[in-house]
């Protein structure tokens, strides 16, 4: 059987409360996916819980969070190992993100959910040569919440990339968010106080027109 045979098996067992049949059943899969498959590994977790097996839960649970943190995981880390042990998770989850070399922005907004914006601030401009990589719909919030925050050179520099990354695709039917970008990048630079060898709004537009200045359909969304 393919893994996902094993997960919709498993699914049956789980959904009548069968939690050791459900384990039983994703442990078997030859190629050892399904208990790592999204929909296994939450079963997984809630049986654990449900067995009470407490020392392999917060081990899985720890696990399944750390491949990938950010603001839901983390929620459900907490409600599987309990919210007493909170302050302790969020300072491994603090120390996990920052310890890592690679930029994702559902990791800056998970140091933002946890009131740590100079610690989201300095993971940005640390990683700021990966913001281009990022996943625009999370890279789009975490601009959001920087500018929202007053955190506006971080803010600018996640912008930045969005604005770029329209623009060197020619994605034309997105240049009216491209010009979005643009006005929030004007608002702004005048309350950057620092802007730490990073170039200045009016060196980063005289760059932008010299290498996009013929994306005509852009620049006339942004003289409107």
């Amino acid at each position: 059987m393919k893994t996902e045979h094993f997960v919709a098996l498993a699914r049956l067992h789980f959904d009548k409360g069968h939690f050791q049949q459900t384990l039983d059943t994703l442990a078997r899969d030859p190629e050892n996916k399904a208990g790592r498959h999204y929909e296994g590994e939450k079963m997984r977790l809630e049986c654990l819980k449900q067995l009470g097996q407490t020392a392999e839960l917060q081990i899985a649970a720890w696990q399944n969070f750390s491949e990938y943190p950010e603001k839901d995981r983390f929620e459900e880390l907490v409600s599987l190992v309990g919210e007493e042990r909170r302050p302790e998770l969020e300072e491994k989850a603090v120390q996990l993100v920052t310890d890592s070399p690679e930029f994702r922005p559902q990791s800056a907004l998970l140091l933002m959910a946890l009131e740590r914006e100079p610690l989201a601030e300095e993971y940005v401009l640390r990683r700021h040569e990966q913001l281009k990589d990022a996943l625009y719909t999370y890279l789009s919030e975490l601009a959001q919440a920087f500018k929202v925050a007053d955190y506006f050179l971080a803010s600018t520099l996640c912008y930045r990339a969005l604005l770029v990354d329209i623009l060197e695709r020619g994605r034309s039917k997105a240049y009216h968010h491209a010009a979005d970008y643009f006005q929030a990048l004007c608002d702004m630079d005048d309350y950057v106080a620092e802007w730490r060898g990073f170039s200045r709004h009016a060196s980063f537009v005289r760059e932008l027109k010299a290498q996009h200045g013929r994306k005509l359909g852009f620049w006339r969304r942004v003289q409107r």
